[in-house]
Parts: structure tokens; C-alpha cells; sequence
């Protein structure tokens, strides 16, 4: 995959699957120069679960990202660690009757609301 930003910073990117189809690793490479690895991990439902990278700071691997699921597989909330922050934004997500997206809601770690989205539908 190649991706690009600003029509001219080019990275190149091999994505590596597991057994499953599962895309299990990121690997970059921009300016002649490899990137941190990506990781991608899952559940026994194959749903993603984590995304995580090493933290040279902390010496370990840890989240930029992680997802838990709820009634009917649907993604429940997504919480997101900016790289080289302490902070993050937790975002859940409901849902109608229909399985459709009704509303995202975004919070800090002192569970103050940063923002929300609320969605409508109408059928014809």
C-alpha cells in the first residue's frame, strides 16, 4: 500500500495477515527510513480489539487504540491514546432499533464531554 500525504511524502506500507485474513501488522518505510511496527490484535470473534505500537518513552508496547463491542457485535466504544500523551478520548457509540448509528459521544479522561454526533434517519 503506498500513502501518501500532501501529494509528494510517500510511505510504504506492508500490511501482514494472519491464517484468518486478519491484518496482524503495519509495516512502514519513508525517506529510506523503517517505521515503528503496527500491530493489530482481535478477539475469538475476529472483531479487532487493539491497535497498538511501541512507546520508546515507556520501553513497551502500548494502545493507540482500543475497541469493545455490545449487543449485536456493534462496535460500543473506541478509546484513543495520542501518541506521546498521557490523556486520551473515550468514544461510545448507540445505536436504534435498526442496528443504524444514532450517536457518538467523545470524552476525556476526567469524563468531561468533548463532543457529540447525532444522527437522524428518514426512510422514503
Amino acid at each position: 500500500m503506498l500513502k501518501i500525504k500532501n501529494g509528494n511524502d510517500t510511505t510504504f506500507v506492508r500490511l501482514i495477515a494472519d491464517e484468518k485474513g486478519n491484518i496482524t501488522e503495519e509495516r512502514g518505510r519513508r525517506n529510506q527510513v523503517d517505521l515503528p511496527v503496527i500491530y493489530y490484535y482481535y478477539d475469538a470473534d475476529n472483531r479487532l480489539t487493539d491497535i497498538v505500537r511501541y512507546n520508546l518513552k515507556a520501553q513497551r508496547l502500548l494502545p493507540d487504540n482500543i475497541f469493545e463491542y455490545g449487543e449485536g457485535n456493534r462496535l460500543a466504544s473506541m478509546l484513543v491514546v495520542p501518541e506521546g500523551s498521557s490523556d486520551y478520548q473515550k468514544w461510545l457509540y448507540g445505536y436504534n432499533e435498526k442496528g443504524l448509528k444514532i450517536k457518538e459521544s467523545c470524552f476525556n479522561k476526567r469524563n468531561e464531554l468533548l463532543g457529540k454526533i447525532e444522527y437522524q434517519y428518514s426512510f422514503k
